[in-house]
C-alpha cells in the first residue's frame, strides 16, 4: 500500500535523509531476472544477494484507477542512488547513483504491475550494486513526473564518478520536486 511505503521509508531514514518530503500516488516495484530464466519481484526493503541485483531490474507500477488520469501520457524520471556509500556507518560518498533514467513511460491500460520503459539511453544507465563487506546498503529507486527540458539541464548535474550527488539540490534545480512512488532493496556482501 501507499502508506506502507512512506512508512518503510520513514523507518528506514531514507525520508527525511535522502528526500525531503514522500507522499507517493503509485507503488513501485521491481521485477530481477533470476539465473534460471524466471523473474522475482523484491519486496520494499528485500535483503537481495548481490547476484541477485548483478542484472537491471524491470520497474512496475501500480496505481488506483483515480490516479490513472493523472499518470496516462506522462513522462517520468527513474533514479536509483546508494545514500550510504561507502559504508552505512560513513556515508562521506552517498549518494552513489546506480541509474538515472528520462523520458520513462508506460503503455498499457492495466493499473497494476504496469511495465515502465523508456526509448531513449539513460543519463546514467545501471550499475549494479556491489557494497564493500560490512552492512548491506539501501539501494533507492525512485520515481517522479518529469519537468519539461530535464534531461538537459539534469546530465552536467550527474558526477562523472557517479558519486556524491547531492540529491536534494539536485530535484531542486532539475525541477522534480517529490517523488511519486519508490522502493528500495538491501544489498551486502554477506
Amino acid at each position: 500500500s501507499v502508506s506502507g511505503q512512506i512508512g518503510a521509508f520513514m523507518q528506514s531514514g531514507l525520508l527525511p535523509n535522502l528526500i525531503p518530503s514522500f507522499d507517493p500516488v503509485a507503488i513501485l516495484d521491481a521485477s530481477f531476472p533470476n539465473v534460471n530464466g524466471s523473474t522475482f519481484l523484491a519486496g520494499t526493503g528485500e535483503n537481495l544477494t548481490i547476484p541477485n541485483v548483478a542484472d537491471a531490474p524491470q520497474f512496475l507500477l501500480s496505481f488506483n484507477s483515480s490516479v490513472a488520469p493523472k499518470l496516462e501520457g506522462q513522462s517520468f524520471v527513474l533514479a536509483i542512488l546508494d545514500p550510504d556509500a561507502p559504508t552505512p556507518e560513513n556515508r562521506t560518498l552517498a549518494n552513489a547513483v546506480h541509474m538515472v533514467a528520462s523520458d520513462v513511460t508506460f503503455n498499457s491500460t492495466l493499473t497494476t504491475f504496469v511495465p515502465l520503459y523508456s526509448s531513449t539511453p539513460a543519463l546514467a544507465a545501471y550499475l549494479s550494486p556491489t557494497p564493500p563487506p560490512g552492512a548491506p546498503h539501501r539501494y533507492t529507486a525512485l520515481l517522479y513526473l518529469q519537468p519539461d527540458n530535464f534531461a538537459h539541464s539534469a546530465a552536467p548535474l550527474i558526477p562523472e564518478d557517479r558519486i556524491q550527488l547531492d540529491w536534494q539540490t539536485f530535484t531542486m534545480t532539475t525541477g522534480l520536486g517529490s517523488p511519486i512512488a519508490g522502493t528500495y532493496f538491501q544489498t551486502g556482501q554477506d
